[in-house]
């Protein structure tokens, strides 16, 4: 069935102004929620800085809702939970969602958020599956709404949302199509995920909605690939009706798989597959770290590099994440030209590198594609045994007989040494990391990075052109 849009007749810029306004404030009530979470204290630093006596800037148009012509039509569907909700999507209406029409916002609650209306997406659950066990945290949801109990209590409540999580896919799926049909192109995310407007656009007018096409950065699960959804899953409109249309049980056929799977994300993958419908793999262009984990240049198997591809979305995405990347696309030159993995490395991470020296103390820079450890215990994923010479071999003793043997070995890119476990990490990707105080049990982390090495690796690997098209691995 067709529903009414939200406030059909107001113009795009007073509505975005109106919504600018009401998700600020609700920015400024829960901040306190917000600022625990930054990259590192690293990575996303401010463009630029307001003086005291300087007017503030007020909500404008957002530059990347017009930047490319002739657009597809797109329907956004976000889905969240009660529990995060004020959390996560107000930074995220403010700034990423501006130039999405309508999205729609669909969790374990109904409810709403300031013009927006929050769909309850497990509203149709069939009752026999409803009344069990899974949902004893869904009934807790709707108490503590209709007794006026703040909500945010229940954050830490994880696997039993997490329980919920699985059943929302297939009905957000079969809701939207009722909500928005006929859109060229359904883009579903999660809370935290960050949408790169521009590249988005620009990639989807390379392909057509009239052929079915599910799109995502696979992951997997008993050995089979399916769309991550917290990189984002985009689904042509044809794709939609073949799955949809002429099957009103849907849904309560895949309520029962749902009970029997781990991951929300693989049902979906399930019911498009019943349809004939593959997934068509988009990684790294979909991506499913937060900025400061992003691998960019050579990555772990020797076939793949993240570095000429525009870069569509970003996972686990702080409220410093979203404005710092929203800064970056308003201010860029020109904003119709994609942003790549390259750019993301030379505007965040570059500058945020060591400086002074090759290495940083009480740092993890997520180096994980090896791993060298003492000979009386197992490593995951060694060398290959051709590689072990002496100084490999030795490069568990200390950070420094790490940074040695990241050196030697050809594919090191930057490295981290656990002093508590007695681990040298190597990364064949160069990555940011984190700030890692030392923990009560002694565990602590040193990074370092071979960064003559890395910007060799970046001038001997320069981009003519853009690539459109994602790993298959």
């Amino acid at each position: 069935m067709q529903h009414s849009r939200l406030l059909p007749a107001v113009p795009r810029n007073v509505f975005n102004v109106i919504v600018a306004v009401f998700l600020l404030s609700l920015v400024v009530l829960s901040f306190t929620a917000f600022h625990n979470g930054s990259l590192g204290g690293s990575l996303v630093r401010p463009l630029h800085h307001t003086n005291p006596g300087q007017q503030q800037a007020q909500p404008t148009t957002d530059r990347r809702c017009s930047a490319v012509p002739d657009p597809p039509n797109v329907a956004v569907a976000i889905k969240t939970g009660a529990n995060i909700i004020y959390d996560k999507l107000p930074m995220q209406l403010l700034a990423r969602l501006q130039c999405a029409e309508d999205p729609l916002i669909f969790s374990d609650l109904a409810q709403t958020l300031g013009p927006y209306q929050v769909y309850d997406a497990l509203a149709d659950v069939a009752p026999d599956i409803k009344n069990g066990p899974d949902f004893d945290y869904y009934r807790q949801i709707q108490e503590y709404q209709n007794s006026g109990q703040d909500l945010r209590a229940l954050r830490d409540a994880r696997p039993p949302a997490w329980k919920l999580d699985r059943y929302k896919f297939i009905h957000m799926l079969k809701k939207t199509w009722e909500m928005r049909p006929g859109h060229d192109w359904y883009i579903f995310l999660e809370g935290d995920t960050y949408l790169l407007w521009t590249n988005v656009i620009l990639w989807l007018q390379q392909l057509d909605p009239n052929t079915p096409q599910y799109l995502g950065q696979q992951s997997y699960f008993k050995s089979e690939p399916f769309a991550h959804g917290g990189s984002g899953i985009v689904i042509s409109r044809a794709a939609m009706s073949q799955v949809l249309d002429n099957d009103p049980d849907i849904t309560s056929r895949y309520d029962e798989l749902a009970q029997k799977e781990t991951y929300g994300d693989f049902v979906l993958m399930k019911a498009l597959q019943e349809k004939g419908i593959d997934l068509i793999p988009y990684k790294p262009m979909l991506q499913s770290e937060r900025p400061n984990a992003v691998r960019f240049g050579p990555g772990r198997h020797s076939a793949e590099r993240s570095w000429c591809q525009p870069l569509l979305s970003l996972h686990h995405v702080t409220p410093s994440d979203v404005d710092a990347l929203w800064q970056y696309e308003q201010q860029r030159q020109d904003p119709t030209q994609p942003i790549s993995y390259a750019d993301m490395y030379q505007h965040f991470v570059a500058p945020s590198l060591p400086r002074d020296s090759d290495d940083r103390e009480d740092w993890h820079n997520f180096s994980d594609d090896a791993h060298i450890k003492p000979p009386d215990e197992k490593a995951e994923r060694p060398i290959p045994e051709d590689d072990m010479t002496l100084v490999q071999a030795e490069a568990y003793q200390s950070y420094d007989k790490c940074a040695a043997a990241c050196t030697e070995y050809h594919r090191c890119m930057q490295y981290s040494y656990d002093f508590l476990a007695q681990r040298c990490s190597y990364s064949f990707s160069y990555r940011l990391g984190e700030k890692r105080p030392p923990t009560s049990d002694g565990r602590r982390h040193k990074s370092g990075w071979i960064l003559t090495r890395i910007n060799r690796d970046i001038e001997e690997n320069g981009c003519t052109s853009f690539e459109w098209e994602g790993f298959h691995a």
